[in-house]
């Protein structure tokens, strides 16, 4: 897994304005970038290389997106998301949406982008989720 952990381009995601994380097929934390830690309130020297991405999002331990992506286990999307779906720009990507009563320290809407990432052999190397913060939309609304 070093190779995937080496070739994580940090220098173009790290400063991206949409928060982004990706973990190994071993569920760890190779790269958690700053508007990840803006919207979670968790810095990436406290996620890296730790399993501790649900952290932000719940008070008891259960999977994110990302891991429903990695383990294949789509059949846990209804008792895990209230709102989701298939990716409409990648055929094994999920997506899902909802309120997070406490998420660095605010009430967020947040959608959720997971998609996982193959090597040239086919296998699942990563998967990388995205977080977009809808917040003030869904109050408009």
């Amino acid at each position: 897994m070093n190779s995937i952990k080496q070739s994580v381009p940090s220098e173009f995601f790290s400063e991206s304005a949409v928060a982004i994380f990706i973990i190994t097929p071993d569920h760890e934390v190779i790269f958690w970038n700053k508007a990840c830690e803006e919207l979670t309130g968790m810095t990436s020297h406290e996620m890296l290389n730790t399993k501790n991405h649900w952290q932000p999002f719940y008070k008891e331990y259960r999977s994110c997106l990302v891991d429903i992506v990695i383990s294949g286990n789509y059949s846990a999307l209804p008792e895990l998301y209230e709102k989701y779906g298939k990716s409409t720009l990648s055929p094994e990507g999920v997506t899902a949406e909802g309120w997070y009563e406490n998420l660095g320290g605010k009430k967020r809407y947040i959608i959720f982008d997971a998609v996982p990432i193959f090597n040239s052999s086919g296998e699942i190397v990563a998967a990388i989720e995205t977080l977009q913060d809808l917040t003030e939309l869904k109050q408009v609304e």
